[in-house]
């Protein structure tokens, strides 16, 4: 996906090893905190943007030694969306 980003001003993202109480408030769905915090073999992280947007990064190492990183859990508010986050 690519953007013109233009005049695009950085936002605050709060980044955490677990989601708090309002990032799961955001998120919206009846999900377990162990599920969520559960990664094989990796490390993962929460991400909240100023209240607007959650999402989950799982980041492991492939057999190469390559990093990647997974996001999941990604939700927008619906009263922020399609404001260009």
């Amino acid at each position: 996906m690519v953007r013109d980003i233009g005049d695009y001003k950085p936002s605050e993202v709060t980044v955490a090893a677990t989601p708090d109480a309002a990032w799961l408030n955001l998120y919206q769905r009846d999900v377990p905190v162990d599920v969520l915090t559960a990664v094989v073999d990796g490390e993962v992280a929460f991400g909240e943007l100023e209240g607007a947007a959650v999402g989950r990064v799982a980041i492991t190492d492939a057999p190469d030694g390559t990093r990647w990183a997974g996001l999941s859990a990604v939700r927008v508010s619906e009263t922020e969306r399609r404001k260009g986050l």
